[in-house]
């Protein structure tokens, strides 16, 4: 009898471990598929937030070609419209078209929850759109026509050709590579011309050295995908690329667009081609000279500026438009003497000059930065407002070619999603 009761005694010993082990299992089991779904719906979540921002972003690139197309069919092709809306561009307005399609948090909120149907119910969007049209394209020197090489090189000269650059070119590369404008130029046209002779020197084989560099490699003697494959180019080292390189695309036209300049360098080198007088005081005095270009630039960039190469020259001769004022009497000359404007000295332009390395043409390259922001957590301060905003982003970068090569209604050229 007492035998069998101990028996019983360790059966329920035994039956007590084995309930314990199963429900730790259990209990086990329980938080493993807890913390899976916890993280299943968090990577939900995050995928839902990030596919709200790639289509936020690929909307602003949809709105963005619309007003592109717009620019080209009825802008370009109408003075009327141009003087109209007192621009020949009518995407210096794209800022205030995209808002009518999305607006920030804070925003939305004075708005009631946005303009119902039409602007984006959750999230922002952006899409600045740049003309591309204002730097040199270094695919020219693939091109078949002298002309259109000959424009490349001239253009390149510009670039370079004034005397603040002496310094870096009488000095070596990072290689140990001497150079000298001509020499670099020539380096620039023979890396991308299908040939393998030295440009403007017929019959004379290209010695650039290539093949003796401790990585060695051949000239491209192709088209360039992108900008950056330039930097292989002999010379186009870290502290050219400094100076020079925000100036060249691989895309476009063999002239720059008088409309699409922006960069001071560029107006500079634009002024010192086509000067009237190569011996001006005014490109001699480096203060004068770059007081000038910069005061173009403020010029160029206004929303209403004109894009002719007629009134690029005019500006460049009288940058401040004082002469323009004086001659409206002589309160005008009263008022700029009471303004205290320091007055900039301009210079005289040959417009021949200027044809050989600009172009007043409608632009044809624009880059386009489309944005998507999908909210993913709001928070609130003790009043209602908006207090913090943590976000999920989506970017794609486009080049749009008015003149793409089998589209004559152009097309995009470049897109990258990031």
């Amino acid at each position: 009898m007492m035998l069998l009761l101990k028996k019983k005694q360790g059966e329920r010993g035994i039956a007590i471990i084995v309930v314990l082990l199963i429900m730790a299992a259990a209990w086990t089991m329980c938080l493993f598929f807890f913390r899976a779904t916890i993280v299943d719906s968090y990577v939900a979540h995050s995928h839902a937030d990030r596919l709200r921002a790639e289509f936020l972003a690929r909307s602003s690139m949809a709105i963005a070609e619309s007003q592109i197309r717009l620019q080209m069919t009825l802008v370009d092709t109408s003075p009327k419209v141009q003087e109209m809306i007192n621009s020949d561009s009518i995407l210096d307005y794209s800022d205030q078209v995209m808002c009518l399609f999305s607006a920030s948090v804070e925003e939305k909120n004075d708005l009631g929850g946005g303009i119902k149907g039409l602007m984006a119910s959750s999230g922002e969007m952006a899409a600045p759109i740049v003309g591309f049209d204002g730097k040199i394209n270094l695919n020219c020197a693939g091109k078949p026509n002298k002309n259109q090489r000959k424009a490349l090189h001239d253009s390149l000269q510009s670039l370079m050709a004034h005397t603040a650059y002496d310094e870096f070119f009488q000095s070596e590369d990072a290689s140990g590579w001497r150079r000298d404008r001509q020499k670099q130029v020539e380096a620039i046209i023979d890396y991308v011309d299908p040939d393998t002779t030295q440009y403007g020197a017929d019959g004379v084989a290209e010695q650039y050295g290539y093949g003796n560099l401790k990585d060695s490699y051949s000239a491209h003697n192709n088209y360039l995908d992108t900008v950056d494959e330039a930097r292989m180019i002999r010379g186009v080292d870290d502290k050219f690329w400094a100076l020079f390189g925000d100036e060249f695309t691989v895309y476009g036209d063999c002239k720059v667009n008088i409309g699409s300049v922006e960069s001071v360098k560029m107006i500079a080198g634009l002024i010192l081609y086509s000067a009237k007088n190569p011996e001006d005081p005014v490109l001699r005095d480096q203060v004068k000279f770059w007081q000038l270009a910069g005061a173009v630039q403020e010029v160029l960039g206004m929303p209403a500026a004109s894009r002719k190469l007629q009134d690029f020259i005019d500006t460049v001769k009288d940058p401040q438009g004082l002469e323009a004022m004086q001659a409206l009497g002589e309160g005008a000359a009263q008022m700029i003497e009471e303004a205290n404007i320091e007055p900039v000295e301009g210079i005289e332009l040959d417009i021949a000059k200027l044809r050989q390395v600009a172009n007043e043409d409608p632009r044809r390259i624009y880059k386009v930065v489309g944005e998507g922001t999908a909210p993913t957590f709001i928070t609130y301060d003790d009043e209602g407002h908006v207090d913090n905003v943590q976000s999920m982003k989506w970017r794609i970068t486009g080049i749009w070619d008015a003149k793409r090569p089998g589209n004559p209604v152009g097309g995009w050229v470049y897109w990258r999603e990031e």
